[in-house]
């Protein structure tokens, strides 16, 4: 009797770590479908593309509306909350190669800065909390054709403290906005059945919460995702210049509750 039931319960055992191992092996996604020809500093734009960005910017747009129905004034969507601003000057080197010589990169050249870090939830909390960090570069008096009229003499370049986003395209980015503001963001990482569930972007979202620093100029931020330049594109990042005191950097004990300021 007691071999049937240990016989069984292997069994048993061995059905549930097969079906753990499934669904670590599938559901990993989200997945994005790329082009089996893409070429570097091509758009392969979505055919519903057009659509998402219209339901995003309006789900953006009547969130900060309903957030902010009673205050004094609204701040951005996201990273609305600041440690600082840093001005100084952005120099654009000589030597960079020259497939990478366009746009401001033409040539060798130095431009006023700001520089404005964030953290990335849209309420606040205290810094010693895990969260996204952002890293915006505004340069100034930066001559050329820009998109918007206000802003015709700068160029941006937004950064944030993980080399990738969560999801992978514009439509899962809506997804899970949409679960966000339905207050079911698990819904988005386990919705369904098993072999669909995104195992991946719910991982990176944990690494993301779970991380603390030690201070905002002592970690690396990334673009995260690629812009074009020239033919190309290319994806950006900082770092500290003092690599070595940035990795002996610590998180000090009993912090204050802003103290990444």
């Amino acid at each position: 009797m007691g071999r049937k039931i240990g016989k069984s319960l292997g069994i048993v055992l061995g059905i549930i770590i097969l079906l753990i191992v499934f669904i670590l092996l599938v559901g990993r996604g989200p997945f994005v479908d790329i082009p089996a020809d893409a070429q570097i500093g091509r758009e392969y734009p979505a055919p519903d593309e057009d659509e998402v960005v219209r339901r995003t910017t309006e789900l953006v747009l009547n969130s900060i509306k309903e957030r902010y129905a009673d205050a004094d004034r609204m701040l951005r969507d996201a990273h609305p909350y600041s440690h600082g601003c840093v001005h100084g000057t952005y120099t654009v080197n000589a030597d960079i190669p020259t497939d990478l010589k366009h746009g401001i990169f033409a040539e060798a050249a130095s431009y006023p800065v700001w520089i404005r870090f964030s953290n990335g939830s849209v309420t606040p909390k205290p810094d010693i909390e895990g969260d996204i960090r952002g890293m915006a570069v505004k340069l100034m008096e930066v001559p050329g054709a820009k998109i918007q009229d206000d802003e015709s003499g700068t160029q941006d370049f937004l950064l944030i403290s993980n080399p990738v986003l969560p999801v992978g395209d514009p439509g899962e980015y809506l997804a899970l906005f949409e679960a966000a503001l339905a207050q079911k963001p698990m819904s988005y990482f386990f919705g369904g059945a098993p072999w669909n569930w995104k195992l991946s972007a719910f991982k990176r979202v944990l690494d993301i919460r779970t991380k603390k620093i030690p201070g905002m100029l002592w970690i690396r931020y990334w673009s995260t995702v690629p812009f074009k330049l020239g033919d190309g594109a290319v994806k950006y990042s900082a770092r500290p210049c003092d690599q070595e005191a940035a990795t002996a950097a610590t998180v000090p004990e009993n912090p204050s509750e802003h103290y990444l300021r």
